[in-house]
């Protein structure tokens, strides 16, 4: 059998939708996506279960509902924690702003928010402490 790069390195060559379709069908056999430059956790899940999932730790941790449309700036952090790290694990700005039924330009603009205040954490420091909160949650 052939190893796992191999076959990443195989799909890399195919079109874009045709990656895309073997992404859905093997999600459809829950077996592991094989996209290629990915550190998705959370191959199994859909992109509005992933936010569903996210959605809860963060009012677990934060007790801002990523749900609700309100534009204090608790649940705009808790917001841009949930985007972001979507990001991270792998799904498009398309499936994130699908799934967080946010417009795609938003959920870029938040990826930018995120980024600036990742580099100089002096400039957002309520950011940085909900975003430490949720990773930690994510991993305890």
């Amino acid at each position: 059998m052939r190893d796992l790069t191999t076959i990443k390195k195989d799909i890399a060559t195919l079109p874009y939708m045709q990656q895309r379709e073997l992404a859905d069908w093997l999600r459809g056999r829950h077996l592991a996506s094989l996209r290629t430059g990915t550190t998705d956790r959370r191959t199994l899940c859909t992109a509005q279960e992933t936010w569903a999932h996210y959605r809860r730790v963060l009012l677990d941790c934060q007790e801002a509902d990523i749900g609700d449309r309100c534009r204090r700036r608790d649940y705009v952090v808790a917001r841009w924690c949930a985007v972001a790290q979507m990001k991270q694990d792998g799904y498009r700005v398309q499936e994130i702003s699908r799934a967080s039924t946010l417009h795609h330009a938003t959920v870029t603009y938040c990826l930018d928010c995120v980024e600036a205040a990742l580099d100089n954490p002096a400039t957002q420091p309520d950011f940085v402490q909900v975003w430490r909160r949720f990773k930690f949650k994510l991993t305890h």
